[in-house]
Order: C-alpha cells, then structure tokens, then sequence
C-alpha cells in the first residue's frame, strides 16, 4: 500500500474507496490517542492528511478517492492472478 504521503511510491493499483471514505475517516478518529499524540509532537492533523492523500490519489486516477498500492515484486511473491478488485 501507499507509503506515507505517497514519498517514493508509483501506485500501479487505484482502489476506489469512495464510498467506504466516510466511514474510513470515523474508524481513524476512533484512535484519539494517537491522533492527539501525532497533532502534539509532530503538528500533523491526521483526519486531514489522510484525506489529502484520498484525494490525491482519487484524482489521479478518476474518482473521488482512492487506496492505492503495488504489488511487491520479489520472488517467491509473484502471481498470474489478479489480487485487487
């Protein structure tokens, strides 16, 4: 899946989550500890940045959001069928 704000990633797979989005987000803000911690120590609003990237990455490829990722090409790992939707 995508690293962290798309650094040194070249998706090869956009899932569409557009309709799951909203509930994504309310499962992430389940996590206030964490999401406090991260605003604390480091300023980064994660509901936000989470959603940047969302749309993004729904940009580039058509719709409103989307998960993005890659296969990881290293043997014994590769296979003739699809795994994504």
């Amino acid at each position: 899946m995508d690293t962290i704000a798309g650094m040194g990633f070249l998706p090869v797979e956009y899932v569409d989550i557009t309709q799951t989005f909203e509930r994504k987000m309310a499962i992430l803000k389940q996590h206030k500890s964490q999401l406090d911690w991260l605003e604390e120590h480091h300023g980064l609003d994660m509901p936000r940045f989470v959603e940047t990237v969302a749309r993004f990455r729904g940009l580039q490829c058509g719709v409103e959001f989307a998960g993005r990722f890659r296969q990881y090409d290293v043997w014994p790992r590769k296979t003739t069928m699809r795994l994504l939707p």
